[in-house]
């Protein structure tokens, strides 16, 4: 399953994927990505949250929400939280494709991954 929400006044998006992520679930989350673009002008931050998600990593989920081909220069900072440092790194890391700063924490750092993408 995938997630997403969105604090235009942050100017962040959160993407959380839990357990058994499928082709559906990235095409029900691109108009709800395409929502919370609208929704917060300027350079984003994203909060992306890799729960315990099967058949997902931050490459894949990278590539299948369009973010390589769509919005490349979009984001400013991206925080990657996972069960271990390690999950995120599932395949090719989004810097490929993005000059956003990239950096990943563990599940349980969320309220230091959350301060860092939303700092200045």
């Amino acid at each position: 399953m995938i997630e997403i929400g969105h604090v235009p006044a942050e100017g962040l998006i959160i993407i959380r994927a839990t357990g058994q992520v499928s082709q559906k679930d990235y095409e029900r989350a691109i108009p709800e990505l395409d929502q919370a673009f609208g929704a917060c002008p300027g350079r984003l931050r994203a909060l992306v949250i890799l729960d315990d998600a099967q058949g997902c990593d931050l490459a894949k989920l990278w590539q299948e929400l369009a973010f390589d081909r769509d919005h490349p220069a979009d984001f400013a900072r991206i925080a990657v939280l996972g069960n271990t440092r390690l999950e995120g790194w599932g395949g090719p890391v989004p810097g490929n494709v993005t000059n956003a700063q990239i950096a990943f924490f563990t599940i349980d750092e969320m309220d230091r991954a959350r301060a860092w993408v939303v700092a200045d």
